[in-house]
C-alpha cells in the first residue's frame, strides 16, 4: 500500500526508546488530531487510513503513514478566503505554496474532469496538507492557534487529544523535547509542555450540535450529477452571488421527473431550490436541496413549510431526539 506522507512525532530521549503505553497514546492522540482538520477542511469525507511505520534505528521518531483511499471528495470545502487565511496560519505556508492546491482555483483543479493534476498529485498534497496543520496544532502555543481562529469549542476533541499527548510527555522524564521533523532540532523543551495543555469547555448538548438554516435560492448548474446512487460527487453551481455552491438533491419529484425525461435541458440549467444547510463561519456545509422549485422556468414542487423542513430533518438525523435549532 502506498503511503503518500509521513507526520514526523519526534522524541528526544537519550537511550533512543519509548515505552509501548507511551508511543500508542501519543499516536492515538495524533490521529484525533489529524481527524479534527479532515472534518475542518473536508466535513470528514475524505477517505484516509494511517499506518505505524517502524522507527529508525539509534533514535525514537513516531512515524504516521497517511494513505489517501478517496481523491473523490468535496476539496472545494477549502476554497473560501477564510479557510485559506486558516490554513496559511496553521501550517506558515503562503496559499501559493501549496502549488495544486492554490495555484489555481481549487474547484477547477479538483473536480471530477480536470485532469492536470495527477491522481497521486492530489492525495498527496491532501495528506501534506493535513500533516502539517496536525503539527502546526502540536507545536504553536495558545496564543498562536487563537489568532488563527482555532477554539478549544470547534477544535475541543483535539484540545483533548492535545492535552493527553503533553501529559503523556509530561509523565514520561526521559523525553526531553519534542520535535515535529526528521531534524534533530527539538524547538518544544520539556520546560513548556504545561504550557500546551489548556482548558477545554463541556461537551455540547445533543440540541446545539446542529443549527441549520433555510432557504430559497436562485443558482446556475455549473456541473450536475444525474446518477442519484453516486455518493461521491455532489451538484455544483453557482449562487446569486458567483459563488461556487455544492449540494445533494433529495426532492423525489424532481427525480421522478429525471427517470421520466421529463425535464427541459438547457446549456446551463437555471434552479429555484428550498435548501437547507449548517452555517460554519463563512461556509455553508452539508447543503441540501430539499425541494426543486423550479427548472428552467418550469414548475417542479411547491415548497415546504417550517414545519415540514423540520419534520423532514428530524427524520433523517439518527443521532438526536430532538428536533434541530434554526437560525
Amino acid at each position: 500500500m502506498e503511503t503518500h506522507e509521513t507526520f514526523v512525532i519526534h522524541f528526544n530521549v537519550p537511550n533512543h526508546y519509548l515505552p509501548l503505553d507511551d508511543f500508542i497514546e501519543t499516536a492515538k492522540d495524533a490521529a484525533i488530531i489529524i481527524d479534527a482538520f479532515n472534518a475542518k477542511y473536508f466535513d470528514r469525507k475524505l477517505d484516509y487510513q494511517l499506518l505505524v511505520i517502524p522507527p529508525e534505528q539509534g533514535t525514537f521518531k513516531s512515524f504516521i503513514g497517511f494513505v489517501i483511499l478517496s481523491s473523490a471528495v468535496v476539496f472545494h470545502e477549502i476554497v473560501s478566503d477564510f479557510t485559506k487565511g486558516f490554513i496559511e496560519g496553521i501550517t506558515n505556508k503562503d496559499p501559493k505554496e501549496w502549488g495544486i492546491i492554490f495555484g489555481d482555483e481549487i474547484e477547477d483543479i479538483f473536480s471530477m474532469d480536470e485532469r492536470e493534476a495527477s491522481d497521486q498529485e492530489k492525495k498527496k498534497c491532501v495528506a501534506n496538507l493535513l500533516s502539517e496543520s496536525a503539527k502546526g496544532f502540536l507545536s504553536k502555543d495558545n496564543n498562536e492557534l487563537r489568532s488563527i481562529g482555532i477554539s478549544t469549542t470547534e477544535f475541543r476533541d483535539a484540545f483533548i487529544a492535545r492535552n493527553q499527548f503533553y501529559n503523556t510527555c509530561i509523565n514520561n522524564p526521559e523525553i526531553e523535547s519534542i520535535g515535529f521533523d526528521n531534524s534533530d532540532q527539538f524547538p518544544t523543551p520539556r520546560r513548556d509542555f504545561p504550557n500546551f495543555i489548556v482548558d477545554v469547555p463541556p461537551a455540547p448538548s445533543k440540541e446545539e450540535l446542529e443549527v441549520w438554516s433555510h432557504e430559497i435560492a436562485y443558482i446556475k448548474v455549473t456541473s450536475p450529477n444525474w446518477d442519484r446512487k453516486d455518493q461521491q460527487r455532489d451538484w455544483k453551481a453557482k449562487d446569486q452571488h458567483n459563488r461556487a455552491v455544492y449540494f445533494r438533491i433529495e426532492d423525489e419529484n424532481f427525480w421522478l421527473r429525471v427517470k421520466i425525461e421529463k425535464l427541459s435541458l438547457h446549456a446551463v440549467d437555471r434552479l429555484k431550490v428550498q435548501w437547507a444547510f449548517i452555517k460554519e463561519r463563512s461556509r455553508r456545509l452539508n447543503i441540501r436541496v430539499l425541494r426543486v422549485l423550479e427548472f428552467n422556468g418550469d414548475h417542479i414542487s411547491d415548497p415546504l413549510t417550517d414545519h415540514e423542513i423540520t419534520s423532514l430533518l428530524v427524520s433523517s438525523s439518527e443521532s438526536s431526539d430532538e428536533p434541530p435549532k434554526f437560525l
